[in-house]
């Protein structure tokens, strides 16, 4: 690297330091180029927490499920109890 190309890239840094890049492109851009980017940052920020959300959604969805189908099980077990004869009396014998 020459001393003029060293000098360029610390000029090109001087008064914007690490968000000069950043700031050259969007002096580039119109309004919608602009507006097009930072969309695209939110949605590189917000897809991951919305596919955990729908993850844990779905998770909770299916347990809830489960637990449905276990309360028709019981529903079914229920009635078969009181289909059968009451049994209340034990007797214990003891020998």
């Amino acid at each position: 690297m020459s001393q003029r190309d060293a000098v360029n890239f610390t000029e090109f840094f001087r008064y914007h330091g690490l968000w000069a890049p950043g700031v050259r492109l969007f002096r580039r851009l119109r309004f919608l180029g602009k507006a097009a980017v930072i969309f695209a940052v939110f949605l590189l920020v917000l897809s991951p927490l919305a596919i955990v959300f729908v993850r844990s959604t779905q998770a909770e969805i299916a347990k809830s499920e489960r637990e449905l189908a276990g309360l028709a099980v019981q529903h079914d077990l229920l009635a078969l109890f009181e289909l059968t004869p009451p049994y209340t009396t034990v007797e214990i014998v003891e020998s």
